[in-house]
């Protein structure tokens, strides 16, 4: 079986939507697909009970048969944090590794969303880094592309995870800057042993449309948690390939 863990260094990159083009190319190969957030800080409060958004959008989307607290098994709730500042912590590696195990069995491919930055999660002792060896999942870095401050970031990742580092998707990347992504920053990551799956264009109409304002205009139908109303298009649904241009 393989594994696959989309990870970021920020919000708001595009991951949840790498994490579900990924998930439909495998289904649609006649793949058996899983899908897991394995430690949430993004957590919302739904009717009497706590749930991460992002995992529980992509759970119906693919109508995945595990249960919620499988799928999203540590969730790093403000009383969490407040119990563990108290000297009262618990060990959450088993409860991940058990509902990893579970969501795991019988599918041919798994693909794992990561944290919102590398550091996330290190409090109960799941940070990236930390999750990425335990389940021993190759990893795909997702960076939005806005100066070569973040060749910086991709190659200190590289210098944690070494090898476990498959590559890089650059994504949001403005036009001005295309060129000379293509030309200086891909050769350069390629050249430092960092393969570039894909380079997207910024796409500034998506990002000035929230969801709300979408439905309210074409009279459709909102799938999923209300609260993903408020957020620009382009940072729930860019789906594009992952071509170089």
């Amino acid at each position: 079986m393989a594994t696959l863990y989309v990870a970021s260094t920020e919000t708001f990159v595009g991951k949840s939507a790498v994490c579900i083009g990924l998930l439909a190319r495998l289904q649609r190969d006649g793949l058996r697909v899983g899908y897991m957030k394995p430690v949430s800080v993004s957590v919302s409060r739904a009717t009497d009970t706590t749930l991460d958004e992002d995992a529980s959008f992509i759970r119906d989307t693919f109508r995945l048969r595990e249960p919620l607290d499988q799928i999203a098994p540590v969730l790093i709730t403000p009383g969490v944090v407040e119990s563990i500042l108290r000297g009262q912590s618990t060990s959450y590696v088993k409860k991940l590794r058990d509902a990893y195990l579970a969501v795991s069995r019988d599918k041919d491919a798994m693909v794992l969303e990561g944290t919102n930055t590398w550091a996330e999660g290190a409090l109960v002792d799941l940070s990236a880094e930390q999750v990425t060896n335990l389940l021993d999942a190759p990893g795909l870095l997702v960076v939005r592309y806005s100066s070569t401050l973040n060749v910086d970031t991709i190659l200190t990742v590289q210098r944690y995870v070494g090898e476990r580092l498959l590559g890089v998707l650059l994504n949001q990347v403005e036009e001005p800057y295309l060129d000379f992504v293509h030309s200086r920053v891909v050769p350069f990551l390629e050249g430092r042993g960092i393969p570039v799956f894909g380079t997207l264009p910024h796409d500034a109409a998506l990002a000035s449309i929230s969801v709300a304002e979408l439905l309210e205009h074409l009279g459709g139908q909102l799938l999923g948690s209300p609260a993903w109303c408020g957020k620009p298009v382009a940072s729930l649904s860019d789906r594009r390939d992952g071509g170089r241009g």
